[in-house]
């Protein structure tokens, strides 16, 4: 039921668990809207036009304002989703376009015209007040990073790679962690230190999730897969360099170097 978000409670659930059940719901049409993401940008773009319009006439008929939550009836679960969808949907996108490596040959060589062009959508980013565009504008700024500069280049350095493996379990672990060393260490240190420490213990735990979860989950997840394709799976896990991705130094897109595998290198 909690996945339904068909109880008024259900709303009062934390952002982590909120945007876990909308991902859950995404996923159960993830492989349809990837075919279509292959087949035609056209088809699924308007996907999403549809899915965003659709969702919000519904929410605004019901009577409900932004920001929306999970819904506490049928209709409005099902306003909800639709209203979000186009988030995912412009994270295919942005992934494929990439893939395909399109729009290489249109970015700018001097990185401080790349590097204005990012700073402008990120203004704009902060100066609108929609959903829908804030959502645009962020798959611009990551598509525009991804094509190279000096933002690409500080991206690739230690301290950002290893935020990039651990992102997913941080993003899990970080408001409960939050949450615990606030509610059981400020009358003994003090807020302020109790919110300092938690950073670091999230960071902490996050790279031990990452290590004890995420890559054994996912070399399993590999090796079924390779199941029903009747291929070899290797059993290993790497980082390696996104084929997509182009040296800060010019504007051509390199030789394809290997497979990216974190399911969560564009969040």
């Amino acid at each position: 039921m909690s996945l339904l978000g068909l109880r008024a409670e259900d709303n009062l659930f934390n952002p982590v668990l909120w945007s876990l059940f909308i991902e859950l719901r995404f996923s159960i049409v993830f492989m349809l809207l990837a075919v279509l993401c292959r087949r035609s940008w056209v088809v699924i773009f308007g996907v999403g036009a549809a899915a965003y319009l659709g969702g919000a006439h519904l929410l605004a008929t019901l009577g409900y304002r932004e920001p929306f939550l999970m819904g506490d009836s049928l209709a409005s679960t099902a306003g909800v989703t639709l209203y979000y969808l186009p988030s995912f949907i412009l994270g295919m996108l942005v992934a494929d376009i990439l893939h395909k490596r399109v729009g290489y040959n249109f970015w700018p060589r001097s990185n401080w015209i790349k590097t204005g062009i990012v700073a402008l959508l990120f203004a704009l980013e902060l100066a609108v007040n929609s959903d829908i565009l804030r959502e645009f504008l962020f798959a611009a700024i990551i598509f525009c990073i991804c094509l190279g500069g000096w933002f690409d280049a500080l991206l690739r350095r230690r301290p950002f790679l290893f935020l990039g493996r651990a992102s997913y379990s941080l993003y899990l672990i970080h408001l409960p962690i939050l949450f615990a060393t606030t509610y059981w260490l400020q009358r003994t240190i003090g807020i302020t230190a109790a919110v300092l420490i938690a950073p670091v213990l999230s960071l902490i735990t996050a790279r031990a999730m990452y290590s004890l979860i995420e890559v054994p989950g996912i070399s399993v997840g590999r090796r079924v897969a390779a199941m029903f394709t009747q291929r070899p799976g290797g059993s290993g896990f790497t980082l390696r360099e996104p084929t997509a991705v182009v040296p800060s130094g010019g504007s051509q897109p390199p030789r394809p170097v290997g497979q990216y595998h974190h399911p969560e290198a564009l969040k």
